[in-house]
């Protein structure tokens, strides 16, 4: 099945503080949050997030296999890039991820939802979730990815919240490409980033419903 492929969650696996950046980051504590009956609460910035009962939610290991397999789809053997990838994750934090289908189901498509936390402070030139997106789209050009962009960056109200949003098409060898949408806003010192994957509307539908029952703040 094509869109368990790491290709599908390659947005999330690279992360800015890989720009020419020498110096080590230090990453101030940050509560990875808990989920509790179905709900996700995450106290530092602070947010909740409601998971679908029948969802399957990444442990740490599984999060981990579809990192580094998603810089390998990126990068290839560029060794310089997966270096700064590393780094990166000196900066970055995985909050919550989950899909409708355990990994490796062999279903049709399995639609995707992942909320990572990346530290922006001491960024120069990031101040908000466009600036944010602007970086990272930029990152995902360098690439090896097949990947086309979806108009401009632009802005959408999501559960009453205003965020940027990029948007783009992966092409997977499929007869049709895979859909990411980002959304991004900075708050406290981090980039807040949710990112949805999905193969047609019913699937954007469906994972828009989960991030509308997103509280923040």
């Amino acid at each position: 099945m094509k869109l368990l492929k790491p290709l599908l969650f390659v947005a999330l696996s690279i992360g800015l503080g890989t720009a020419g950046c020498k110096k080590q980051i230090v990453v101030e504590a940050i509560d990875y949050g808990s989920i509790e009956n179905n709900v996700y609460r995450n106290d530092y910035f602070p947010l909740s997030l409601e998971i679908p009962e029948d969802w399957a939610v990444h442990d740490v290991q599984t999060q981990t296999n579809i990192k580094e397999k998603g810089s390998d789809a990126v990068y290839g053997d560029d060794e310089y890039k997966k270096a700064l990838v590393k780094a990166s994750e000196l900066s970055m934090v995985s909050l919550v991820s989950m899909t409708k289908f355990p990994v490796g189901e062999p279903v049709p498509s399995n639609p995707f939802l992942k909320c990572i936390a990346e530290r922006v402070q001491h960024t120069p030139g990031i101040k908000t979730g466009e600036d944010y997106l602007f970086q990272k789209r930029e990152v995902l050009a360098s690439g090896q990815l097949n990947l086309s962009f979806s108009g401009e960056i632009h802005s959408e109200t999501v559960a009453n919240h205003l965020f940027s949003v990029l948007a783009y098409d992966l092409n997977v060898g499929s007869d049709s490409p895979v859909h990411q949408k980002m959304y991004a806003v900075v708050l406290k010192g981090y980039a807040l980033a949710f990112v949805i994957t999905f193969t047609d509307e019913s699937e954007e539908a469906e994972l828009m419903e989960i991030l509308n029952t997103l509280s923040l703040g």
